[in-house]
């Protein structure tokens, strides 16, 4: 009897040791998440869409001793404040109110080294959900290059969270940060330093107390600070429901009140994180007096000039688009040289019938009508995903 009941003690032991930990990647565009991303799960790779929305889902796994992870792979995005449904899954997922799932156990914040005072203006948000937290400083060869100094040390104990220094694109630091990763624990929400003034937090702390009394369910302090912060009411819309009319008037007066007291909204909150981002890196984050003009500053200088830039772009385009063509042609024609022999064979082995055309002109035809376009869609992602690799297309965006 006591062996059965060790046996069980065992058992339950074994599977709460491997309780999968949900670690969601958060970061700025371009800050080599992805790249990131798949260095940490390689192929151990899904992607689809999140229900009802076509914002793409991608989650990976990753397996450390004992512990097994999976990542979530969030939207790119320059702040948590939903203005847009991609940015309203990236809240969700955060906050635990999509897929039933709850928050994850803990956020990767993927940031640009070379550029950290704009990157932590979003690790500042994320560090206000509560959840446990890695700083993940990427691309820190390229901070290197413009001679950025940064004290890695120093910047986590500002920060309150471990500060790991990465190149994704080469996989340096990936070991450190997997074993950062693995060190994590599934802890309660932490208490964090609030960046904004107390009159703002006493407005939020009002606004929580009557919803309270008005919502069936609970809305996080963070969605409430963004429903005081949100200007164009997309939150409003989403959050308030039947409670839109006194719920807006509510948020209304708040937000005069705050003008009066000279915290305008939602300039409130620039001002306030972008002075707690100063305070972190005075002393952490030095740049070089004399800006070096580095090759990268001077492709930018060509590629997104108004002139060269368009001309330049007009002419990649071109080139892609002629290229596709050009280079699908001969294995187009393979594929239609296929498809007709292939029907030339069937014919000869079936009667004429309906049996016939279904095979020759409705199977082989329709699936060879669809298979012949494969080369041209292959090469066009190809290049997409050449130029989207190297950088120009967020210049030609910009």
């Amino acid at each position: 009897m006591l062996l059965c009941v060790l046996c069980g003690d065992i058992k339950i032991m074994s599977v709460v040791a491997q309780k999968t930990i949900r670690i969601a990647l958060v970061g700025n565009p371009n800050t080599g998440k992805s790249t990131l991303f798949t260095a940490l799960a390689g192929v151990r790779q899904r992607v689809g869409n999140y229900p009802g929305v076509t914002v793409e889902k991608k989650t990976g796994t990753l397996r450390l001793g004992e512990r097994h992870f999976e990542l979530i792979d969030l939207p790119g995005t320059y702040s948590l404040a939903p203005r847009s449904p991609d940015e309203m899954v990236t809240v969700d997922v955060l906050l635990g109110r999509r897929d039933n799932a709850g928050p994850p156990d803990a956020v990767l914040c993927i940031v640009d080294a070379s550029n950290l005072e704009r990157n932590l203006f979003l690790v500042s948000q994320v560090l206000s959900l509560g959840l446990p937290t890695i700083v993940a400083l990427n691309m820190v060869d390229l901070a290197r290059d413009r001679r950025i100094e940064i004290d890695t040390d120093a910047l986590a104990k500002r920060l309150g969270v471990r500060v790991v220094a990465v190149q994704a694109n080469r996989r340096v630091g990936i070991e450190q940060l997997a074993s950062a990763l693995s060190e994590i624990t599934n802890g309660t929400n932490e208490q964090r330093e609030n960046p904004f003034p107390s009159e703002f937090q006493r407005h939020t702390s009002e606004f929580t107390a009557w919803l309270r009394t008005t919502s069936a369910q609970p809305v996080p302090q963070f969605l409430v600070e963004r429903l005081l912060l949100d200007g164009d009411g997309y939150l409003e819309r989403e959050l308030l429901n039947g409670t839109a009319t006194e719920g807006s008037q509510k948020l209304r007066a708040a937000r005069e009140s705050l003008a009066a007291a000279g915290f305008p909204v939602p300039a409130v909150e620039a001002v306030a994180r972008y002075d707690w981002v100063a305070r972190v890196l005075d002393g952490v984050s030095r740049r070089p007096n004399d800006h070096r003009r580095t090759r990268t500053d001077r492709i930018d200088a060509v590629l997104t000039h108004k002139i060269w830039g368009t001309l330049i772009f007009v002419a990649a385009m071109a080139l892609l688009f002629s290229s596709i063509f050009v280079l699908a042609v001969p294995v187009m024609n393979l594929i239609d040289g296929a498809k007709e022999a292939l029907g030339r064979f069937v014919t000869s082995l079936l009667p004429d019938g309906a049996l016939q055309s279904l095979i020759v002109d409705g199977i082989i035809g329709g699936v060879g009508a669809v298979v012949i376009f494969l080369p041209q869609i292959l090469i066009l992602f190809f290049f997409i995903a050449l130029l989207e690799d190297c950088g120009y297309m967020a210049r030609a965006a910009f």
